[in-house]
């Protein structure tokens, strides 16, 4: 029995992480994703594809096969086989399921045709910004900010931005002062102003205003 308990106790150990306010956090989730993006640098496109179709696959290994099969092939196809790959991407991401795949899935679709994708899959990122899972958070992150980072902005694109942040702000975080909590939404306003300008900036609502005017998504 005392070596069941430590057993279980150093298992518990390998997969969390404590922070420091004394939280635990799982930090498995990175180690694999890293794992499985490092073993599929080497595998044939075919293969990614047949990762990426199965409705059984590892979740953390299909994630990591979209992301090569947007890094290695996708920018160098072109017509009909451009057009397959980006449906079965649509498909799988219509699945649900892993948010780990539908976050390198929205991201590699707006890398591949930023026009036909950036209204859904962006909006989409936003709001996997509050995932309670800190590594969920953190990869939606960094791929929303490769994504508005490159390449021109349009005006219409940085108002789907704008509308989508200021929904991730609501009134009684701003009134019980969480600025924590919303501090990424009032960086991507920002972002937004920058394109939209003064007028976008007086149609916002004043608490959201008052947290800009003090300094909040810098």
């Amino acid at each position: 029995m005392k070596l069941f308990i430590f057993s279980l106790a150093l298992a518990v150990n390998l997969f969390f992480v404590s922070d420091s306010s004394g939280q635990y956090l799982i930090y498995e989730d990175k180690m694999q994703l890293e794992m499985f993006h490092s073993q599929l640098q080497t595998a044939a496109k075919e293969e990614l594809i047949t990762i990426i179709k199965e409705k059984e696959s590892d979740p953390y290994q299909k994630a990591a096969a979209v992301r090569v099969l947007g890094e290695k092939y996708l920018p160098h196809v072109a017509g009909e086989e451009k057009k397959q790959l980006e449906e079965m991407l649509r498909i799988a991401f219509r699945r649900g399921g892993s948010s780990f795949v539908r976050i390198e899935i929205a991201a590699t679709l707006c890398n591949s045709n930023r026009s036909q994708y950036f209204f859904d899959m962006v909006p989409f990122l936003i709001r996997r910004l509050n995932n309670e899972n800190n590594v969920v958070a953190r990869l939606a992150d960094e791929r929303l900010k490769a994504i508005l980072n490159n390449g021109r902005t349009t005006e219409k694109e940085a108002t789907i931005v704008l509308d989508t942040a200021k929904g991730l702000i609501m009134r009684e975080d701003v009134e019980s002062g969480k600025v924590a909590d919303f501090n990424q939404g009032l960086g991507l306003i920002r972002w937004s102003l920058d394109v939209l300008g003064e007028s976008a900036y007086k149609r916002l609502p004043y608490e959201i205003k008052d947290l800009l005017d003090k300094g909040g998504g810098k």
